[in-house]
């Protein structure tokens, strides 16, 4: 299975606070794993296989607000261009960043 996750730094660091060991096993997972993090990404996003999930975050409290999960071919078109588009210009999470 791939896993291609790009999320907002506040729902980062909600993933870190709430679930250390968790984050680091995803943070160091093996090649085909993507954790990226954006400052401009309004909601958290990740892609596992054909499914799309779409994450928002209270700002105040950094817990999850609303959650989305789709098997749409038109939404993972539109999931899949913004994700590139995000990428570009994304930074990594990797072990330090755990």
């Amino acid at each position: 299975m791939d896993l291609e996750v790009i999320c907002t730094p506040l729902a980062l660091e909600a993933d870190q606070n709430a679930a250390a060991e968790a984050f680091e096993t995803i943070a160091t997972a093996p090649p085909g794993t993507s954790l990226l993090t954006h400052p401009g990404l309004p909601f958290t996003m990740g892609i596992i296989d054909d499914v799309l999930i779409i994450a928002g975050f209270d700002q105040n409290t950094s817990l999850p607000a609303v959650a989305l999960t789709t098997t749409d071919p038109d939404a993972r078109k539109w999931a899949d261009e913004l994700y590139r588009r995000y990428k570009a210009e994304a930074d990594a999470v990797d072990e330090s960043s755990a």
